[in-house]
């Protein structure tokens, strides 16, 4: 019996073609959902850390009188114009990165430490999904208020999915006057940021 060797078909080009595009198509489809997603979840993991430090602002309140303020410096002893901020990748001496409270640089030993006793570890800009970010914290010289802000924090957000002026963490309590700058909803920035604060605070 003879048999009759059948030469094995491969694919064609146009056959690997198809196939690695709809791979590819695939492949983006996913990457987007997945980024769409961690973006999200950026987003919510902030709001949810500046309510804790919203929490821990009222207890330190709650045993000293007043709210914590900013400390006098920044590292290598740049100074602070009356509020500090975490920026990411900013070099201006004005800012302080990733540190506005007092955490230890004071020498005044009547001064309690926000960070680490009443929270331990408080927000930075890094941990947004966007790059513009800036966490600013604000008081009067008496810690009769604050207001603690995260500027440009929100990624892939707008004016329909972003924070509206109705809303709880709104920049701006909705009694504040838009000819405030940083108040008025028409800015792009104002629904990418969001804000706790406390009487005396909204409109800073």
């Amino acid at each position: 019996m003879s048999y009759i060797m059948q030469p094995k078909r491969g694919f064609t080009l146009i056959e690997l073609m198809v196939t690695i595009t709809i791979i590819g198509i695939l492949a983006s489809i996913i990457y987007v959902s997945f980024g769409d997603a961690r973006t999200n979840s950026r987003n919510k993991a902030l709001t949810v850390e500046l309510k804790e430090v919203q929490l821990a602002l009222e207890t330190y309140r709650s045993q000293h009188g007043k709210y914590p303020m900013p400390e006098e410096t920044c590292e290598g002893g740049a100074e602070v114009r009356g509020h500090l901020v975490s920026r990411n990748g900013d070099a201006t001496p004005n800012y302080c990165q990733n540190n506005y409270f007092n955490t230890g640089l004071s020498n005044d030993p009547d001064v309690p430490l926000f960070v680490p006793e009443f929270i331990t570890e408080i927000p930075k800009s890094v941990d947004s999904a966007n790059s513009d970010c800036i966490i600013e914290y604000r008081t009067d010289t008496a810690g009769s208020w604050y207001k603690l802000t995260a500027i440009n924090c929100l990624a892939g957000v707008d004016a329909n999915t972003g924070v509206g002026p109705n809303e709880p963490l709104a920049r701006c309590a909705i009694s504040c006057p838009e000819s405030i700058d940083r108040c008025d909803s028409t800015n792009p920035d104002y629904y990418q940021s969001f804000a706790v604060y406390s009487l005396g605070g909204q409109c800073e």
